[in-house]
């Protein structure tokens, strides 16, 4: 005997698509916002099938933030608003994720689709936000005006 998840269409409402990107090594952040009249409801971020065994984080009643390995969740219930934030990104992350909100009957969902960009862009562009800054600080506005 197998036991499969089955996610039936009529117990489910989708409401829209997500695109979030970052870097590998970096971090992304995922917001996801809900009705009035959820605030106390349990938020959970879920990908594959989204059944109990594909739910990555979610609060629980009353605790508005949690941390699970590199996702951390944070329900901020005066904006009706709820951010998973993931750091440390692989390429293994990217991928389609649903926000949901669970409630009585059907839960629920958005779609988020989680891209992860290879390489090392992040750290050029530290470096030359550093670099310009520190140029501007001391006034050298030879470099300043390449920036123009």
């Amino acid at each position: 005997k197998s036991s499969k998840s089955v996610l039936w269409p009529l117990c489910v409402s989708i409401a829209e698509e997500i695109v979030v990107s970052g870097y590998e090594g970096g971090e992304a952040e995922i917001s996801c916002s809900y009705g009035h009249g959820y605030e106390n409801y349990k938020k959970y971020l879920c990908n594959r099938g989204c059944g109990n065994s594909d739910i990555v984080i979610e609060t629980h009643l009353g605790v508005h933030h949690t941390k699970k390995g590199s996702f951390s969740l944070h329900d901020d219930i005066k904006r009706r608003v709820f951010t998973v934030n993931v750091t440390q990104l692989t390429l293994q992350h990217a991928g389609i994720y649903w926000c949901a909100v669970s409630r009585y009957g059907k839960d629920i969902y958005t779609e988020v689709r989680l891209q992860v960009v290879k390489g090392k862009f992040p750290f050029l562009y530290m470096y030359l936000k550093k670099s310009f800054y520190r140029n501007i600080n001391t006034n050298d506005a030879g470099t300043f005006n390449n920036f123009k």
